[in-house]
């Protein structure tokens, strides 16, 4: 008997965690902003468009560092030119996620979001989070 009262105060315990974990996530999106509607919507469809872009750069990106990495593990020097020919595309690929991130700020900033104001950091500190702070550029 008291063995199935603990399990189900543990139980209790486990789900009342999760709903208040849930309940605490939702608040990071629209409604932790305190911005209107039409306005979220705006700033989602900047977020969406500049995915679009940002994206497929990021996964160009990922493959040519595992690339490296690969080339890394086989005991292959910098100098090799196929590690050197990776490098300066890993360079590239930096540079055009930069700037997409960067047109990406300044059409968010035309739409009236001010950097540092919880508009597109979500309110997480440094970098960029997204409307619901989980994303990853």
């Amino acid at each position: 008997m008291k063995k199935s009262k603990l399990l189900l105060s543990f139980l209790a315990l486990a789900i009342l965690s999760g709903v208040s974990g849930a309940a605490n996530a939702g608040s990071h999106g629209y409604r932790g902003m305190n911005m209107p509607p039409e306005q979220y919507a705006a700033m989602q469809e900047a977020y969406a468009e500049a995915g679009r872009t940002i994206q497929p750069l990021e996964q160009q990106l990922y493959a040519r560092q595992a690339e490296l990495d690969a080339l890394y593990y086989k005991d292959i020097p910098q100098s090799d030119p196929k590690s050197q020919a990776l490098i300066k595309e890993i360079g590239e690929l930096e540079a055009k996620l930069y700037a997409a991130r960067s047109e990406m700020r300044a059409k968010l900033g035309d739409k009236g979001f001010a950097p540092g104001r919880g508009a597109w950091h979500g309110g997480y500190g440094r970098g960029m989070h997204g409307p619901r702070g989980n994303c990853c550029w």
